[in-house]
């Protein structure tokens, strides 16, 4: 994926390991550490972990959500 943006497409199928990549890209591309992106979305630093690492399943719907997010609030920032 080229773009993180581009999950938001609902006709893109997500693989467990484009999830994995996304949420650690997205993040990043964020600034925060795996403690402040828990904090933001609400979820524990433990589950932020598993998710970058593959070892927790998330939603292909959830990603999307955090992602709306995301990009929602960054249009608000500027």
């Amino acid at each position: 994926m080229e773009s993180i943006y581009q999950c938001l497409d609902q006709d893109i199928e997500l693989t467990k390991e484009d999830i994995c990549k996304t949420v650690k890209q997205m993040r990043k591309e964020m600034g925060m550490t795996q403690a402040e992106f828990g904090a933001y979305y609400g979820v524990p630093v433990r589950t932020v972990k598993a998710w970058e690492k593959g070892e927790c399943h998330m939603p292909a719907y959830t990603l999307r959500l955090m992602l709306y997010r995301a990009r929602m609030e960054q249009k608000f920032q500027r």
